[in-house]
């Protein structure tokens, strides 16, 4: 069976590439079912401890304990710890300060909270689900070394045509993933791991079983209702705030977030605090025109931002060539639409990922109607909580009755 793991894994590249773009990992709402066993944790040997004084109401011996700092949920035999949660959020927290340079004491930590424990008892379903398969193994019996560090290399090559040239080796992946996430090699290698076995699992069980047949009728009907995503744009219309990367830079991306949130034109903004023509500044409200082939040669991720705009949205900040940057579409000019014929092959593929979701979605409810998922966390902890019996409301006791006195007395 190991060798069938790993055959499965070297010839699964490219389907791993595609299970990422389909965006199968959406949040669930979390449930309560009946307990199953799974393997413990991975890179660890098995261990089975008793339940602790304060477990959640339902807790049972044999659950794999990894609670430092209390439970955020039980998935099977396996325990998320608030600690393993707080370092999720604080990583996400992290990504988004490097972004949109914000103080991390604006982002709301509980916002973060619930998306981030559902997409942890997803994955630790689909791992669970698939460590079923193999038992008795651990993930680095099935997910070895070798294929994690050819799975750096592949998102190194992945960074550079992107446009990212700061990562250039496997030991600048791991500087990156420690400076921007707080993430160790070894939390690394074992996030790559649960990573590549969770995909193994999708297409082995849930994709690679669909029908991927599309039919013309669905197809056409398709291209009739979204004719405007296949009318090319020819030229884009647009402006745009330059902010270098220096110690004035907060102040600075804080000004034009606060202007922005309160409808102050793009123009001023950029007239007030970007830092681009320094001799005039009139020409920061330049409207900069392009062709959209053009865009292309622009440094990462300033293409991507670009062509996801629309008129009249604007973008920011965004960090790019050691600056932060907004944007605002004036205009875009576009050119004749696709004929239908042209339009087929990407219309095919967008609704084979739309399939792939809904099934991720069943399997999801699948394995949670097998499995226990227990949240103690928020308000979905307060719904896995047992209820206090409420009692039948009493009628007020009726008066005694006196006995009756005889007459004459």
């Amino acid at each position: 069976m190991l060798s069938k793991a790993r055959l499965l894994i070297l010839a699964a590249p490219v389907l791993f590439l595609t299970a990422v773009l389909s965006g199968c990992g959406s949040s669930e709402k979390v449930s309560v079912a009946a307990a199953v066993t799974t393997p413990a944790s991975p890179e660890k040997p098995p261990v089975e401890k008793e339940a602790k004084a304060g477990a959640p109401a339902g807790g049972t011996l044999g659950i794999e304990d990894n609670r430092t700092g209390g439970i955020a949920a039980i998935v099977g035999n396996k325990v998320i710890s608030r600690s393993r949660l707080r370092k999720k959020v604080d990583q996400r927290i992290l990504a988004i300060v490097a972004r949109q340079q914000v103080a991390p004491a604006a982002i709301n930590r509980r916002q973060q909270e619930l998306p981030i424990l559902s997409e942890m008892v997803n994955r630790e379903l689909v791992l669970q689900a698939q460590m079923a398969v193999y038992p008795g193994k651990e993930i680095g019996d099935l997910v070895v070394l070798d294929n994690v560090m050819a799975w750096i290399d592949r998102e190194i090559q992945n960074r550079r045509k992107a446009g990212q040239k700061e990562v250039t080796t496997r030991q600048d992946y791991f500087d990156l993933q420690k400076n921007e996430m707080g993430l160790s090699r070894e939390e690394v290698v074992r996030e790559i791991r649960e990573k590549m076995l969770s995909e193994m699992y999708l297409w082995q069980e849930v994709y690679g079983k669909l029908d991927t047949f599309v039919s013309p009728s669905e197809s056409r009907a398709y291209y009739r209702s979204h004719r405007e995503e296949f009318t090319p744009p020819q030229e884009v219309h647009y402006q745009r705030i330059k902010i270098f990367d220096n110690a004035d830079a907060f102040a600075a991306v804080q000004g034009v977030r606060q202007g922005l949130q309160e409808g102050k034109a793009f123009s001023a903004l950029a007239i007030a605090h970007s830092e681009e023509f320094q001799g005039n500044p009139k020409l920061r409200a330049t409207v900069f025109k392009n062709k959209f082939s053009e865009l292309d040669d622009f440094p990462f991720p300033i293409p991507v931002i670009l062509k996801g705009l629309r008129e009249g949205q604007h973008s920011g900040p965004d960090r790019a060539q050691g600056a932060f940057w907004f944007f605002r579409m004036k205009e875009i000019i576009k050119g004749e639409p696709r004929t239908y014929k042209e339009a087929q092959g990407t219309i095919e593929n967008r609704l084979l990922v739309a399939r792939r979701k809904i099934a991720y979605g069943h399997l999801i409810e699948k394995l949670k109607s097998s499995t226990r998922v227990e949240v103690y966390l928020g308000t979905q902890a307060a719904a896995a909580r047992p209820q206090k019996p409420v009692g039948p409301v009493l009628a007020p006791k009726p008066e005694k009755k006196q006995p009756a006195v005889p007459a004459g007395s």
